[in-house]
């Protein structure tokens, strides 16, 4: 028997209602490292993709600019309080639009300034998989480790290459940590080729990490790569500033080496330390041992 206009209506909301109440509200930041001492990437990102485990995906069109300079990029919004379908979601991928993103390694703006190559780039976090509940909600962080994703370029180049490195990050279990330094005879020694004294520092997940490894592209590669920057002027003090840090067991390591993150390279650490975070901290390293470990 033909419905009438009246049951047809009833019939949609029914659905209408089965469907959203199989739905989470999603909300997605990004964040980012320096990518050197006075680098500015730019990167325009025009869509956010979420791949279900059952092999289906959802994606959401951005229009946004992220500029990271020698502070990062701070938590910038990308997507809140979005539908999506619940179930277990094995990826999250950004689009970039390479024609519309640069990179200049000194950060004035100038003539050193390079387009990234390509037409489309896509970064992809597999690193964790997260949990959509219907009727629940959920935030996320992405973190752009932009060190690890920029090789160096040659002299000459004309282009920037862009090997992004990200992962995702569950907002609700991430904390900020500062790490400082004072420790002028252990920069005078390790990082006696810089003008600056500005070591990196090296995250690394402690299961995964070994004393002397750095970025070759494998499962062990440091999670962050942050240059310090001074706490004052007037001291020999380094400060190194994480942002949304997931909770769990790391190894943070300290260098001056020369690093080229597309080369497999043997880098000193003349400073490590095992660390857990449950919370935010501060975490004071205040000597450098002969063993090269930190105290704190």
């Amino acid at each position: 028997m033909p419905m009438n206009n009246a049951t047809t209506a009833l019939c949609s909301l029914f659905c209408l209602s089965l469907l959203s109440a199989c739905e989470g509200q999603l909300s997605v930041d990004i964040q980012g490292d320096p990518p050197s001492v006075d680098g500015k990437l730019t990167l325009q990102v025009d869509q956010i993709t979420f791949l279900h485990s059952d092999g289906n995906s959802e994606s959401f069109d951005l229009d946004e600019t992220l500029v990271f300079d020698s502070n990062g990029l701070s938590a910038t919004n990308l997507i809140s309080g979005e539908d999506l379908r619940e179930g277990i979601y094995t990826e999250v991928r950004l689009r970039f639009v390479a024609d519309d993103s640069r990179y200049d390694d000194d950060g004035d703006s100038g003539t050193d300034e390079l387009p990234i190559a390509g037409s489309t780039i896509t970064a992809t976090a597999d690193n964790r998989t997260f949990r959509m509940r219907a009727d629940d909600t959920e935030s996320l962080t992405l973190h752009l480790a932009t060190f690890a994703s920029l090789p160096a370029a040659d002299s000459d180049a004309t282009e920037q290459e862009l090997e992004p490195v990200m992962q995702v990050i569950r907002t609700a279990f991430a904390y900020a940590l500062s790490v400082t330094l004072n420790a002028e005879s252990a920069l005078d020694t390790y990082c006696a080729d810089q003008d600056d004294h500005l070591p990196r520092l090296y995250l690394f997940d402690t299961d995964d990490s070994s004393s002397n490894d750095d970025l070759d592209g494998g499962s062990d590669d440091a999670l962050r790569v942050v240059v310090a920057t001074r706490a004052n002027t007037s001291t020999a003090d380094r400060i190194w500033s994480l942002p949304r840090v997931a909770s769990g067991d790391y190894r943070l390591a300290l260098s001056c080496d020369d690093d080229d993150p597309a080369t497999n390279e043997d880098i000193t650490f003349f400073c490590a330390a095992d660390i857990s975070v449950s919370a935010a901290a501060t975490i004071a390293l205040d000597a450098v041992t002969d063993d090269s470990s930190c105290r704190d």
